[in-house]
């Protein structure tokens, strides 16, 4: 069975994310010019489902 693909917009350039065969890494690759190479590759280890942490100038406090 081959990996999972899928259409995706990276800085409103239009391509496709795909997950290596080994299913370790994530690559984005843009649509044109046709045969480009990966734009972006990173591991899939270094994925995380935390939500990025905001800082208020006014209160000094952080909230998840």
């Amino acid at each position: 069975m081959a990996p999972p693909r899928g259409s995706a917009a990276y800085k409103k350039q239009d391509g496709t994310l795909a997950i290596s065969r080994d299913g370790q890494h994530v690559s984005w690759t843009p649509v044109t010019p046709p045969g480009s190479k990966p734009a972006l590759n990173f591991a899939v280890s270094t994925i995380t489902s935390e939500s990025p942490r905001i800082y208020s100038r006014h209160r000094q406090t952080i909230r998840k």
